[in-house]
């Protein structure tokens, strides 16, 4: 008797939807499983017409698992990275073609629809909706032109209808994202810390604004170098100027689409924040700081003023004139004053220049004229060269000019 021969091994498939030439048979339970997986929604946040990026993104996650590359390839490109680049008539013939086959295509079409439709917010589902007719899609149910015909919800058109909605298809896009990368300097200076990751991804950002509408930059490398430049972080620019080095000397190859550069700051980064050491001053920004904080203290010294006692009536503005009042020759710089109904004592101060309850032997301001008079004396006698604030000051900003200079560190800042 023959011996029985084994069944043939399943074909292999990466995910459960397998070959997507195949039609799902939906009285089979695992291709009907198959399709209501694929219309569920994406994950994350329901799009809302901002970071189109993002949600392309998501998108082609799902696609790589469903094997929906085939519908969202359109004349040879694929359309969630070349988007501006495809027009609505080059999805739409696109769409009926594989369509009127009623092949596995028009499943995944129907799925990828379904799938949209639950991950968009209802702001741009109401947007989109107004004008069904660019993605109902009118499909004859046979080869005879009199057969009826069937409309059709078709996924691609559906997210042709999504990016025109919220995404201006013109050419000042790529423009505005050429000048975002020729910018990346000015870019890093609003960073808050120099965020690093932050950074690359508004660079992919713009890069992929590029690749949406068909271009590319040849000078990115230089661009990431400027921007880079610009960290706050002293460490972090010596470590970038050494490896824009190797790169120049041709020591350390670096691919045009910066991918490789980005990687590389990106895991710098995260690595000093790790261990704590992002941001942190080293000796020389410490003494910047340290000088700076001298220099203002030396600027705006303390001054003592003459303040009320509490023997010193408290009187209204209106009533004070007589203040002002110099005795008259002969007259005596003393007088009684009754305020309020109490009697107060008064001399003329010759340093205020008007009625004080202080004696003019007591003024502050007699006292320090003073003290300033002999300070300067005492210094002309024995040549102190430090009997003024003045020579201190242009000491230590002398060796602040010169200490910064040497850094040219933008991150340091006075202590307020």
């Amino acid at each position: 008797m023959a011996q029985q021969q084994p069944p043939p091994a399943p074909a292999f498939s990466l995910t459960p939807a397998y070959n997507q030439r195949v039609a799902l048979n939906y009285n089979e339970r695992r291709d009907a499983q198959v399709y209501y997986k694929g219309c569920e929604a994406l994950e994350g946040d329901p799009y809302n017409g901002k970071g189109l990026p993002e949600f392309l993104a998501r998108i082609s996650n799902k696609s790589n698992q469903f094997e929906w590359g085939e519908i969202l390839t359109v004349n040879g490109r694929n359309f969630l990275t070349n988007y501006a680049d495809i027009t609505a008539n080059d999805v739409r013939q696109h769409a009926i073609a594989y369509q009127t086959q009623n092949d596995r295509r028009a499943q995944n079409s129907n799925m990828l629809y379904h799938c949209l439709s639950k991950s968009i917010s209802t702001d741009v589902h109401t947007k989109v909706t107004t004008n069904a007719a660019r993605y109902d899609l009118p499909i004859p149910t046979g080869p005879d032109p009199n057969d009826p015909v069937e409309n059709r919800y078709d996924g691609v058109c559906f997210l042709k209808a999504i990016i025109d909605e919220t995404y201006t298809n013109t050419l000042n896009n790529a423009a505005v994202a050429r000048s975002n990368l020729t910018n990346l300097g000015i870019y890093m200076k609003t960073l808050m810390d120099s965020n690093i990751t932050e950074f690359n991804a508004y660079v992919k950002r713009n890069t992929q604004e590029l690749a949406a509408a068909n271009e590319t930059t040849s000078d990115l490398l230089v661009n990431l170098f400027n921007g880079y430049r610009e960290c706050k972080d002293k460490r972090f620019r010596d470590w970038i100027t050494r490896v824009e080095d190797d790169w120049i000397m041709r020591r350390l190859p670096l691919a045009n689409d910066g991918l490789v550069l980005l990687e590389l700051t990106e895991n710098y980064y995260k690595d000093h924040q790790l261990r704590n050491l992002w941001m942190q001053l080293d000796e020389d920004q410490e003494t910047i700081l340290a000088l700076k904080a001298q220099l203002k203290q030396q600027k705006h010294p303390k001054v003592m003023t003459q303040t009320r006692t509490r023997n010193t009536p408290k009187t209204k503005a209106r009533n004070d004139a007589w203040k002002l009042v110099p005795p008259k020759k002969g007259e005596s710089n003393k007088k009684n004053v009754t305020i309020n109904g109490k009697e107060y004592t008064y001399y003329w101060c010759q340093h205020h220049r008007k009625w004080t309850i202080h004696q003019p032997k007591d003024c502050m301001l007699a006292n320090k004229s003073n003290k300033e008079k002999d300070k300067k004396d005492t210094g002309k006698k024995e040549g102190n060269p430090r009997t003024s604030e003045e020579p201190t000051l242009k000491v230590m900003a002398a060796a602040l000019k010169e200490i910064e200079d040497a850094d040219s560190d933008s991150s340091i800042s006075t202590p307020s």
